[in-house]
This record gives structure tokens, C-alpha cells and sequence, in this order.
């Protein structure tokens, strides 16, 4: 009974059907079009919204 167990998992009961982790990192907090490697000073900097709304002097 051990043996099929142990075809399922790796020598350190790692899952083999588990993804390696760098396949498992998170890149939902990335805007597309940024490369991994590369730190954004100013993580807004892609959104096309303004810092502040425009106010309209009179």
C-alpha cells in the first residue's frame, strides 16, 4: 500500500503533480506589459487616472 503512495509523491512527500514554485508565484499584482524583473519606482505610474482631480478656478 506504501509503494503506490509513494509514486505519487516525491523522496520528501512533495507532491509531483504540485507545480514547481517559481511557476506558483503571484503575478496578479503586476500590470500587464511589466517585466518581472523590473521594480516600478511608482507602482501607479501605469493607470491613466490623474494624481488629484482638476479643480476649476473661477
Amino acid at each position: 500500500p506504501t509503494v503506490r503512495e509513494s509514486l505519487k509523491r516525491g523522496p520528501e512527500g512533495v507532491d509531483a503533480n504540485a507545480p514547481p514554485k517559481s511557476l506558483r508565484r503571484d503575478h496578479t499584482d503586476r500590470p500587464l506589459g511589466v517585466p518581472d524583473d523590473v521594480s516600478d519606482p511608482d507602482p501607479l505610474a501605469f493607470a491613466d487616472a490623474p494624481s488629484h482631480p482638476p479643480v476649476d478656478v473661477a
